[in-house]
């Protein structure tokens, strides 16, 4: 499944998804939420289901032009529509969805939860985000090519350097398997215990790594309940990993 606004960013998502889908003979579904502005009961909101049909209709004829008998499209009315997407993922037992990263990279998205990361946060099957920013993946005509593209640019001596500044900071702070896979048996008390020292080698490396503390620190999505501490008496900055 790959979700789509029909702009043009996002049709970069939807032929991956389709050179995917083909590559491994699987059903692909296209899904469209469109964004209600008035109530369902209202003349207004239907209007707007006349329109939605409209689309499904246009849709449908994509999806058949992109996996012929294996494509199958969906317009979905909701206000939400990360959700909606997630929820029809598991309505048609979705194995894969495919999302575009536009939206992804700024601050502010960061810390609202854009669409896509909502997504990558929310959906129980396999979440695959491509690189919607570039054309370069609708270039090549085989999946095998569309992967090969996409190997990294060779990294800068100075920011190879800086990157084994940060793991000998990490490494000395004890923190080698704190981003390893996640052990539900693990103790609070050592969990708190690695919080503190996270917060240590963050503050080690700089300002701007402290500044990455304050924001992880708002997101009990990405990081256990023991690095979070939201007592009396922190910082208006946030005070994060305290490990209390």
């Amino acid at each position: 499944m790959v979700g789509t606004d029909r702009s043009e960013t996002a049709e970069q998502a939807v032929q991956w998804a389709a050179a995917f889908a083909e590559r491994y003979e699987a059903e692909l579904f296209v899904v469209q939420v469109i964004q209600p502005q008035n109530p369902t009961t209202t003349k207004y909101g239907a209007a707007e289901s006349t329109r939605a049909a409209a689309a499904n209709e246009e849709l449908a004829i994509h999806v058949q032009q992109l996996a012929g008998e294996r494509g199958h499209a969906l317009v979905i009315l909701d206000a939400n529509p990360a959700m909606a997407i997630v929820r029809a993922a598991e309505q048609e037992a979705i194995d894969v969805l495919v999302v575009g990263n536009v939206g992804m990279a700024g601050r502010k998205e960061f810390l609202l939860g854009n669409v896509p990361n909502r997504i990558s946060h929310n959906a129980r099957c396999t979440v695959i985000i491509v690189n919607t920013q570039s054309s370069s993946y609708l270039a090549n005509d085989t999946m095998q090519t569309i992967i090969s593209s996409a190997e990294p640019p060779p990294i800068e001596p100075r920011l190879a350097a800086r990157g084994g500044h940060i793991a000998a900071v990490m490494a000395k702070h004890g923190l080698k398997g704190l981003f390893g896979r996640a052990d539900e048996q693990i103790a609070t008390d050592r969990r708190r215990q690695q919080a503190k020292r996270l917060r240590a080698a963050l503050e080690e490396l700089g300002p701007t790594f402290s500044k990455l503390g304050q924001i992880l620190s708002t997101r009990p999505d990405l990081l256990p309940a023991e690095y979070i501490h939201k007592g009396s008496g922190l910082p208006k900055n946030g005070a994060y990993f305290t490990g209390y």
